[in-house]
């Protein structure tokens, strides 16, 4: 997607102080690098996303949770590449060594034979639409925020306000915070559980009995997208920033299961063989 300032609220701030820019000229630019390359606004991918959120309202049994499966992500050609999409050459938690051997393990051990499951199918459609179509639209409305608060002429705060009013009207909706809430709680219980196999049923429930550092490292883990963390903390990072203009509480953070969340945030911080990349335990 063309995101404004390529989602970095500073660069859209220095964009839109710039006297030959307003926001509308900037939506205008926007809405027409859209229709001639075929990309999302955000207005588009929020609502992509908010379908997809509502369609995983159905998982919602520990054991439909825990049965996600890790391993769908090696799964290659028709539907799954659709699913999967930009996901099959992104950077994964192993190095690429590590990732072939697991590749291997897999075929081999024949567990890719069989047709994945719906709910499987659907969960990693969800977590694609959070790294493409999610992501960026928070990180567009970071920079309106930034606008609304700190842009130079009164006229262009005024203009980012008014953009950020319209894009919380679905971003703070309790409907949309709900359906988000039900994903990332589900994301969670997923990523935990790929670094603890054996324990997938104990994380669905969101529960955690004993330590969450291990030393070995499963091929579950070693073939997940790196990214899936980031857009975790992302998105939280954003609710956390913005709060709604209403200047009430933010409803995500009533809705996630906060357990879960310090439970994976001590894991991020503990686990150096499975998050190799020190600025993402840094984020």
């Amino acid at each position: 997607a063309n995101i404004l300032g390529q989602g970095h609220p500073a660069r859209f701030l220095q964009q839109l102080n710039s006297p030959m820019f307003t926001v509308d000229m900037m939506l205008q630019h926007q809405l027409m690098q859209a229709h001639m390359t075929g990309f999302a606004t955000p207005g588009l991918a929020l609502n992509v996303a908010w379908c997809l959120m509502r369609l995983m309202v159905p998982i919602k049994k520990p054991e439909q949770i825990a049965a996600l499966d890790p391993y769908y992500i090696l799964r290659e050609g028709d539907p799954h590449a659709g699913v999967l999409g930009g996901f099959l050459s992104e950077a994964r938690f192993g190095d690429s060594d590590e990732v072939d051997a697991a590749k291997s393990t897999v075929r081999a051990q024949g567990i890719l034979s069989s047709d994945p499951k719906f709910n499987t199918q659907m969960f990693w459609l969800a977590l694609r639409s959070m790294h493409v179509l999610l992501a960026p639209a928070l990180q567009e409305s970071f920079g309106m925020a930034a606008g609304a608060g700190h842009a130079s002429d009164p006229s262009k705060r005024q203009g980012a306000l008014c953009e950020l009013v319209l894009q919380q009207a679905i971003l703070q909706s309790s409907d949309f915070l709900s359906g988000l809430a039900h994903v990332l709680n589900i994301a969670i219980s997923f990523c935990l559980s790929a670094a603890h196999p054996s324990r997938a049923a104990e994380f669905a429930e969101g529960k955690v009995t004993s330590s969450l550092l291990v030393e070995g490292v499963s091929t579950q883990w070693k073939v997940l997208p790196a990214c899936i963390l980031d857009d975790i903390i992302d998105i939280l990072d954003y609710y956390k920033k913005v709060p709604p203009i209403t200047q009430t509480p933010c409803k995500l953070f009533t809705q996630l299961k906060l357990n879960m969340v310090v439970f994976l945030v001590t894991f991020i911080l503990g686990a150096g063989n499975h998050v190799k990349n020190p600025s993402l335990r840094g984020k």
